[in-house]
């Protein structure tokens, strides 16, 4: 099971296929239980898969922020989503 240790290497792939990614911390990632950990790398992984297949996006940032018992997990880009039909919702 992938985890936060692996994430650097993720976001190269992620670099390698053409979208520019920043990857900030703060407040120490040592130490996190293993589940949450991986669970923290497969957002992450998502949110970018995401990014890549709909977003149409020139950049990303995936920033992990630990606050005590607290992990925030945010991935922002700069694209536009997915088209949508007059009328209809994305989704």
């Amino acid at each position: 099971q992938p985890d936060l240790a692996e994430l650097p290497a993720l976001l190269d792939r992620v670099r390698a296929g053409g979208l520019d990614v920043r990857y900030e911390t703060s407040g120490g990632l040592a130490g996190l239980p293993a589940p949450l950990a991986a669970t923290a790398y497969r957002i992450a992984q998502e949110a970018l898969t995401n990014t890549v297949r709909h977003a149409r996006a020139r950049t990303a940032t995936v920033r992990i922020d630990r606050s005590g018992a607290l992990l925030t997990v945010l991935v922002r880009d700069d694209g536009r989503g997915p088209r949508t039909a007059p009328g209809r919702a994305a989704g």
